[in-house]
């Protein structure tokens, strides 16, 4: 029997970041045409930061934590003992510090504006999730603004944009805190 053929969506949903950036360079290297379309299009991609989408991806991340999963990790366990307060601050920052990476890794490259707008993103899904009246808030009562303040910080030690782009993040991150 002949192998069967791979369809490129089925092809898409196998192949791992190395194999398509492996493909793409190969691509790339095969003609001057195919590289500058390829490079149009990953450009587009790349530069382009959604703050609402990054808003809402992190909000129904952070709407998915669980509190019966935060009890079932916490307190008396075999190895001794985990404070249920500590481990409701690890769960909730294991969900942000992807976000705060990304938005680091985009300042190294030099991609202000779009670091600019991720960190705007964090922030609001960070304030959506604590006025959302989740159960988990009750375990994390500060945690949610201290973040965002963090988050502000954070992006502001990285960031080369100018006093007014600094001064719209900071207005947000403030209206957002009081919030």
């Amino acid at each position: 029997m002949p192998p069967k053929k791979l369809t490129f969506d089925t092809l898409m949903e196998i192949a791992d970041d190395t194999q398509c950036r492996q493909c793409l360079r190969h691509l790339d290297g095969s003609s001057p045409e195919i590289a500058k379309k390829i490079t149009k299009c990953l450009e587009k991609r790349v530069r382009f930061v959604d703050r609402k989408a990054v808003a809402d991806d992190l909000y129904s991340d952070l709407r998915s934590l669980d509190v019966e999963e935060l009890r079932a990790h916490s307190g008396r366990m075999r190895d001794g003992y985990v404070d249920v307060y500590e481990k409701a601050y690890e769960m909730f920052h294991e969900l942000v510090e992807p976000g705060i990476y990304e938005m680091k890794r985009l300042q190294e490259l030099s991609l202000f504006e779009e670091a600019r707008e991720y960190c705007m993103g964090i922030m609001q899904g960070i304030a959506d999730f604590n006025s959302c009246g989740s159960e988990f808030l009750d375990w994390i009562t500060d945690v949610p603004e201290d973040v965002i303040s963090e988050t502000f910080d954070t992006w502001k030690e990285g960031d080369k944009s100018s006093p007014d782009e600094q001064a719209e993040v900071e207005t947000l991150c403030q209206v957002l805190i009081r919030q």
